[in-house]
C-alpha cells in the first residue's frame, strides 16, 4: 500500500508474492520467504526452539537413567550418547560439547546422583542450542490415526472452507455461525469472551492506522497497489481466496480494516489459542489420544474394563513422542502482541495510536486475570502470552 508505507514509495520496491500449489493442491501456499523474513535470520528464535528441544533430549536421557533403577554407573555411556548427537551436527558442535563436558567434569567430578547428572546435562548441552537442526517430518504418520494423504485431504477442506469466505471469517461472525455467541445460553466459554476483547483491541488499532492514511473511501479505491494486491489474492494463479470486501474488491475503509484485523488476529491471537493449549491440555493422553490402538468396538461393548481402555491408548514410546512434540510446539514464546520494537513507526500520530493499543492490551490482561479468579482459569489469550505472529 503506497499511501501507507511512504518508504516503499521512496525506494520503489515492488514485491511479487510467490505461491506453491503442490504442497496442498489446489490450495495456494506461501512460497519462499525473503531472506530477511526467514527464521534463519532470527538467531534468538532458533535458540528458543533449540532450548526446548534440548530439554526434551535431557528428559529422554533421564527417563533412561530412571529405567536403570537410578544406577549412575553408566554416566559415561550417557555422555557418549550426547556426543553422538553432536557428531551428527558437525565438527564445531562436537568440539564445543566435548569442551563443555571436560570443563564440567573437572569442576564437579563424575555425577553420583540424579540431580547432579541432570545439572551436568543442562550445562553441557547448552552449546548445542544455536546449532541444533530440528526435524519433525514423519510425526504425522507416526502419531496420528490418519495417513499423510488423508491428513492432507482434511487440511485442504478446512483451508478451502475458510479461504473461500473471508468476509464471514471475522470472529464475531464465526461465533454466531457456530451458535456460541450468546453468553446467556453458554455462560462459560473463556475463548469467546477473551478473544472478543483482543479482537476489539486489534480492530481499533487497525482502524486508527488505516483512517490516518486513508482519509476517505475514495482514497482506498484510488490506491492501485492495494487494489492490485486484492486482485492477486483472489486470482486463480494467485492466492485463490474469495469473498473479500464487496465482489472481491475492497472499496471502503471499513472493508480494509476488517480484512487487516482478520489477518492480524489470525496470525497472533487465534494461533496462540490453538497452539499453546497443546502442551498443557493434549499431553494428557487419555483425554486426547491421537490414534486408537485397539478396535473402537471394544469400548462400546457393555462392561468394558479399564484394561480395554488402556489397550486403546498409544503405547508408551508413542505417547512419549507425542508429549515431546506437544511440549516443543507449546513452549516457544517469541515476540509479544503490540511490541513492534523501538523506532518501528516514525509517524508521531501512529506512535500515539500504538501507545493506545498497548494500553488497551494491558487493560485486557488485567480483565482476563480478574475473570480467571471466578471461572475455569484460561490464560492462552492473555496479551502477554500472544506472539506478534505465527512463529512455530
Amino acid at each position: 500500500m503506497s499511501t501507507v508505507a511512504a518508504s516503499t514509495e521512496e525506494i520503489k520496491i515492488s514485491t511479487k508474492y510467490t505461491y506453491d500449489y503442490t504442497r496442498l493442491p489446489p490450495v495456494a501456499m506461501a512460497g519462499a520467504l525473503p531472506d530477511a523474513e526467514a527464521f534463519s535470520a532470527r538467531p534468538d528464535w532458533i535458540h528458543l526452539v533449540a532450548r526446548s528441544a534440548l530439554k526434551i533430549l535431557i528428559n529422554t536421557i533421564m527417563i533412561g537413567v530412571r529405567n536403570k533403577g537410578d544406577n549412575i554407573e553408566f554416566v559415561q555411556q550417557v555422555l557418549k550418547n550426547i556426543q553422538g548427537v553432536a557428531q551428527q551436527l558437525g565438527g564445531e558442535a562436537e568440539r564445543d560439547l566435548n569442551n563443555a563436558i571436560a570443563i564440567e567434569l573437572e569442576k564437579q567430578g563424575s555425577p553420583t546422583t540424579l540431580p547432579r547428572l541432570n545439572a551436568l546435562l543442562e550445562v553441557v548441552i547448552e552449546p548445542l542450542a544455536p546449532k541444533l537442526n530440528l526435524k519433525t517430518r514423519g510425526l504425522v504418520d507416526l502419531l496420528l490415526a490418519s495417513s499423510i494423504d488423508q491428513s492432507r485431504v482434511f487440511a485442504v477442506k478446512a483451508a478451502q472452507s475458510y479461504q473461500r469466505n473471508l468476509n464471514t471469517s471475522m470472529l464475531p461472525q464465526t461465533l454466531a455461525q457456530r451458535g456460541v455467541d450468546d453468553a446467556s445460553r453458554l455462560p462459560d466459554y473463556p475463548y469467546r469472551d477473551d478473544a472478543l476483547l483482543v479482537w476489539g483491541a486489534i480492530n481499533q488499532w487497525v482502524e486508527n492506522y488505516v483512517n490516518h492514511y486513508y482519509t476517505s473511501d475514495a482514497a482506498v479505491q484510488a490506491d492501485t497497489e492495494l487494489q492490485n494486491w486484492v486482485a492477486e489474492l483472489v486470482a486463480h494463479d494467485g492466492g485463490r481466496l474469495n469473498n473479500i470486501g464487496a465482489a472481491n474488491r475492497i472499496s471502503k475503509r471499513t472493508e480494509l480494516v476488517d480484512s487487516i484485523t482478520l489477518i492480524c488476529f489470525t496470525a497472533s491471537a487465534q494461533h496462540a489459542a490453538v497452539n499453546f493449549p497443546q502442551g498443557p491440555l493434549m499431553s494428557y493422553l487419555p483425554a486426547t489420544p491421537p490414534a486408537g490402538y485397539s478396535p473402537l468396538s471394544s469400548l462400546r461393548q457393555e462392561g468394558f474394563s479399564e484394561n480395554d481402555f488402556l489397550k486403546f491408548l498409544p503405547p508408551l514410546d508413542i505417547a512419549k513422542a507425542l508429549v515431546d512434540i506437544l511440549y516443543l510446539l507449546s513452549s516457544v514464546y517469541y515476540t509479544k502482541l503490540g511490541d513492534y520494537g523501538d523506532g518501528y513507526f516514525t509517524d508521531p500520530v501512529i506512535q500515539a495510536h500504538l501507545a493506545t493499543f498497548q494500553q488497551e492490551l494491558l487493560k485486557i490482561e488485567a480483565e482476563i486475570n480478574e475473570r480467571n479468579k471466578t471461572r475455569t482459569p484460561y490464560e492462552f489469550l492473555l496479551p502477554s502470552k500472544i506472539p506478534q505472529s505465527i512463529n512455530i
